[in-house]
């Protein structure tokens, strides 16, 4: 399944993930506070546990959890950045 995160929004309710699946839009609200070990998950998941050494926004980790392609860019640009500011 090809799901694409159009969309994050990120406001004191919650998060709002728009996102695209094979032609059909839906709408997935999450909160503001993760569950026990949620990012852990996520990155195990992805085999991207190893990424502790630089900052990114769980918030937006958490949005990308379904979009592997999405996520690993996410990631890769916040490592990017934040050896820029080093």
């Amino acid at each position: 399944m090809n799901k694409t995160v159009e969309k994050i929004v990120v406001s004191e309710e919650g998060i709002e993930v728009i996102s695209m699946s094979e032609g059909v839009k839906s709408i997935t609200q999450l909160s503001l506070e993760p569950e026990e070990n949620e990012l852990q998950n996520i990155l195990e998941r992805y085999n991207l546990s190893s990424i502790n050494n630089y900052s990114f926004d769980i918030n937006i980790v958490r949005a990308l959890a379904d979009s592997e392609e999405q996520l690993r860019n996410y990631l890769e640009t916040c490592k990017k950045l934040n050896s820029l500011n080093k």
